[in-house]
């Protein structure tokens, strides 16, 4: 078939799948809208920053219509500086010169107050617009010109300069003398040179500025190769190109010099292309000497391949070029690059081609200097009596099967460039055009097209595949009109044959037209029944297990079955990856413990600020409304990161996997694995593309207590699946986070929300609570200002606040207020428990709670990675706990039974219970196994508040000691603050 038909039949089949697919799209909500409405570009402008700061390219489309909106962003200061980059980067994209848009831009780079990145993208934005006003121009000159500026925001201003090329006396003076001051930052010096070359003024103060700091020795090497390019960009046209050219050569030639600075000078000649005797002599010199270094000597190769195909000492520099090619024993990339450069000098003399065909010809010279001897061939083109042995070399080469494969198509390549239609080149080419797909084979398809044997290809052709009789008389005139024509070329125009052909490959593309359409026609048909089947099996998917299990789990029957683009659809079709998954929702939110969840328990009013940013805390749904692009909510233990990461799984319109940490052992995909049903664990690969496709946001948390092995493997995946969007919440502790992810913290509580909290428990208290309603809330209200106003020593208050900014310990705290009782906030936990124990008592006045026993069961518990409480011991006790919120229970239906199971409510809760088995004298070992043990944290800060004193002040050296060992003080720095806050009181 030939390939304009192919072309034409493979678009229709694109659009025909397209077509199929559209209403499927449509179900996504980013389809179907208008992609520049204002409501739409503010959407788009509100995501920016979420990807490597790279503005949003329907944003860059939308072009003036989006102009308003971004440069109101980029002047709004209290905005999240990654937005104000990105819209910064936009503006420059969208290359809009309106008065509002330089002023906007050039009102950040002016102002030195503003973040650092904004004004780099700013001044980068204003060189891609490419505006010479005044205002621009004299905004760029003073951000260069102050060194008080940061050096890489005067490194891109000056930058800018050199995109506009504005040659004004303000600019070339104000480059110049940063170009000259060496005290200057080297970076930003080296950006004023580049801005100069670019610029390409020829006034003296230019040049002499660049020709002294590429002389003086004494000056940075990265500043004298800029000021080298900048000469060979500017000094060919300049009246001072003598002096220039001195200078270069004495650089060039001068081996105690820098080699990246003589390199740059033997560049800057080359492209100054003077062929004076001393240019030539220098640049034949180092490329002589092997002791002059390899790059310098590539450098001088180049630059007498640019310069010496119109100089008189032409030969003497043939004959260094030929002596470093024919050298086996140099330097491989000095030799390409002088086989290079008689390519571009062309000259067809014997001793070239005969340097050039020996270098091809032997098998056991450097590879890629033969493919370079062979291009070099190949632009010679010579008509000297040596083209025979040159056809003859390059022939033999691409025949040798045993030969490199990058030689044989550098030689095929140059036998089409020769044009020579010989038998035996035209042999050798379509003797490997067989080879379909290959490299060598395509070359080889294009050598026969630059000879003009396109056509032979067409012309051999299975005849029987014309299917009109009536063409075929008119074909065998034409082909025959054809022979006659080559065979007496002489007494014919080129373009009488063409035209020949041209009509010959007409009639058989349409003769052959009928036939391919049938087959396209009957295709689609077939295409159409095959789609409308999957789209039913898609659509009874969910309900039918063996639909799941034969069709879309079975790799076999989907591949073979679904053809190619049913596997592409699942994959990247949101309706359909969301189809696929939607049968194991359950499944993949379990851990989550949605059916427990009560929306009135949790507190949306918590902040975030940004880790290692200057942006301000801000409430946590605007800073993160949904599962979004990868990110890391740290916060201390009750701080509400588990609710917060529950309730966007709850809200989420997505498919949501939530993971705990612990789960993730073996890593994230066997995590998400093993939570799906058997059928589908039958084909990882599939379920690992729909996972890096996007099909399901992924929360896991927890980070905190697993294994550094653990983390190290979800930060993996994170970094593997960087487009994916996947929260993570962890405390603090020492650790290498993802690369790709950004951390926020979670802020404690303020005053204000610290009320609010309180206040907003009533909806939650137990039925028979002593205080409900406005009574509870006025209790609250007279507690906090009692509180927040006693006179206490500083560690106290700030011991004190560290419990009411707690949202885990308010809970507690509501309790007891709704019960009218004074807490105690250093020792919260004790009077839960107390509470509790006490309610315990009176219920079964035979019996104390058995502290002692149930804490050695939670102890355990914990070093086995339990999560369920052995209820089958405890369930007095846990009825009990329940009551006072220290427990939650779940009905888990297994089979034809439902089993209760039952969970801590909070790590602190099971902290306290811990804490009680390690202050136990028989049990003092525990004091020090578990300092390493991430699992433990929260237990030893109990421990500061709840050891004996001077127990506890041991303990504290004990941590110390090992945080001054293994630089870890994610355990020993709390503790330490804690311990002070006691050791007040205590004193």
């Amino acid at each position: 078939m030939n390939s304009s038909l192919q072309t034409k039949i493979s678009t229709k089949m694109k659009i025909l799948a397209f077509g199929l697919v559209l209403p499927l799209l449509l179900h996504d909500p980013i389809w179907g809208q208008e992609r520049c409405s204002e409501a739409e570009i503010k959407a788009n402008i509100q995501k920016l920053g979420n990807n490597d700061y790279e503005p949003d390219k329907s944003i860059i489309k939308c072009k003036e219509k989006s102009i308003n909106l971004l440069i109101d962003t980029l002047q709004n200061k209290d905005q999240n500086p990654d937005v104000r980059r990105s819209a910064a980067d936009a503006l420059g994209e969208i290359k809009s010169s309106s008065l509002q848009v330089l002023d906007s831009l050039v009102n950040v780079v002016a102002d030195k107050s503003d973040d650092y990145d904004v004004r780099i993208i700013a001044a980068d934005a204003l060189g891609k617009i490419k505006s010479s006003s005044p205002k621009v121009l004299d905004s760029l000159v003073n951000v260069v010109a102050d060194t008080n500026n940061p050096d890489y925001v005067r490194y891109l201003a000056a930058d800018a300069l050199g995109k506009i090329k504005s040659s004004s006396p303000k600019v070339l003076d104000t480059l110049i003398h940063v170009v000259a001051d060496k005290r200057d930052d080297n970076d930003v010096r080296g950006s004023a040179a580049d801005a100069l070359g670019k610029i390409a003024s020829i006034s003296p103060q230019v040049l002499d500025t660049l020709i002294r700091v590429v002389a003086d020795k004494s000056d940075n090497s990265y500043i004298r190769r800029s000021a080298a390019d900048a000469l060979g960009e500017i000094a060919s046209s300049s009246p001072q190109v003598l002096d220039t050219l001195d200078t270069l050569i004495r650089v060039v030639a001068d081996k105690s010099d820098n080699s990246d600075v003589r390199r740059s000078a033997a560049d800057a000649l080359g492209e100054i292309k003077s062929s004076s005797s001393q240019v030539l002599n220098t640049l034949i010199r180092v490329l002589a000497d092997k002791r002059n270094n390899s790059d310098v000597r590539r450098s001088a190769a180049d630059a007498l391949g640019e310069i010496a195909s119109s100089s008189p000492q032409v030969l003497d520099t043939l004959d260094t070029l030929i002596r470093v090619v024919a050298d086996k024993s140099d330097n491989s990339d000095v030799r390409r690059s002088a086989a290079d450069a008689l390519g571009e000098i062309k000259s067809s003399s014997s001793q070239v081609l005969d340097t050039l065909i020996d270098v091809v010809a032997d098998q056991s010279d450097d590879s890629d200097v033969r493919r370079s001897a062979a291009d070099a061939l190949g632009e010679i083109k010579s008509s000297s009596p040596q083209v025979l042995d040159t056809l003859d070399t390059l022939i033999r080469v691409v025949a040798d099967k045993s030969d490199n494969s990058d030689v044989r198509r550098s030689a095929a390549d140059s036998l089409g460039s020769l044009g020579w239609t010989s038998p035996p080149v035209v042999a050798t080419l379509t003797s490997i055009v067989s080879d379909k797909g290959s490299d060598l084979a395509n070359t080889a398809v294009e050598a026969l097209v630059n000879i003009g044997y396109e056509l032979e290809e067409i012309i051999r052709e299975d005849q029987q595949k014309i299917s009109r009789e009536n063409l075929k008389e008119f074909l065998k005139e034409f082909e025959n009109a054809r022979k006659v024509l080559e065979a007496n070329h002489e007494d014919f125009e080129p373009k009488q044959i063409s035209d020949i052909k041209g009509t010959i490959y007409h009639l058989r593309q349409t003769v052959r037209s009928d036939f391919y359409e049938f087959i396209f026609h009957i295709g689609w048909k077939g295409w159409l029944f095959h789609s409308g089947f999957w789209l039913l099996l898609i659509f009874y998917y969910p309900k039918y297990p063996f639909i799941q299990a034969i069709f879309f789990w079975n790799p076999k029957v989907r591949k073979y079955f679904g053809l190619w683009y049913v596997d592409l659809a699942l994959i990247w079709i949101p309706f359909l990856r969301s189809r696929l998954f939607a049968p194991f929702k359950d499944s993949l939110l379990a851990d989550a413990h949605l059916d427990s969840f009560d929306p009135n328990s949790y507190f949306p009013n918590s902040h975030v600020k940004q880790k290692a940013g200057t942006s301000k805390s801000q409430p946590i749904p605007d800073v993160i409304p949904q599962i979004k692009s990868q990110l890391i909510i740290e916060g201390e233990s009750g701080l509400g990161k588990s609710m917060f990461l529950r309730d966007l799984a709850r809200k989420s319109q997505h498919i949501v996997v939530y993971l705990p940490a612990k789960k993730c052992e073996q890593g994230v995909l066997e995590g998400i694995k093993n939570k799906l049903q058997g059928h589908v664990k039958e084909d990882p690969n599939f379920l690992k593309n729909l996972i890096y496709s996007g099909a399901i946001d992924i929360c896991i948390d927890g980070l905190n207590e697993v294994t550094p092995d653990t983390r190290a493997n979800i930060t993996h995946f994170v970094e593997s699946y960087f487009k994916g969007n996947i929260i993570m919440a962890t405390q603090p502790l020492e650790w290498t986070p993802p690369s790709t992810a950004k951390t926020y913290i979670l802020q404690p509580l303020q005053d204000n929300q610290i009320e609010d909290f309180l206040c907003s428990r009533t909806t939650i208290l137990p039925e028979d609570s002593s205080l409900k309603g406005q009574e509870y809330e006025q209790v609250c209200r007279n507690y906090l200002t009692k509180t927040l106003a006693q006179q206490q020593s500083h560690e106290e208050q700030i011991a004190i606040r560290r419990m009411l900014s707690n949202p885990m310990d308010l809970t507690i705290i509501a309790q007891m207020l709704a019960e009218n009782k004074i807490p105690n906030l250093l020792k919260l936990q004790q009077e839960q428990y107390e509470m509790m124990a006490e309610d315990y008592d009176q219920l079964y006045p035979v019996k104390k709670f058995p502290l002692k026993d149930f804490s050695e069961a939670v102890y355990q518990m914990r070093i086995n990675d339990q999560y369920t409480i052995p209820a089958e011991n405890w369930q007095q006790e846990l009825q009990c706990m329940e009551r006072y919120k220290m427990v939650i229970s779940r009905q888990i239906k297994q089979e034809e039974k439902t089993e209760i199971e039952w969970y801590f409510r909070h790590d602190k809760i099971q902290d306290f219970f811990v804490v009680q088995t390690f202050l136990e004298a028989e049990n003092e070992n525990r004091l020090l196994d578990h300092i390493s043990d991430s699992r433990f944290r929260g237990v030893y800060f109990l421990l500061a508040t709840m050891m004996p004193f001077d127990a506890a002040k041991k303990l504290r050296e004990d941590l110390i000691q090992y945080a001054a060992d293994t630089k870890d003080h994610t355990v020993s720095d709390t503790f330490i603050q804690l311990f002070r806050n006691r050791q007040v009181a205590y004193v």
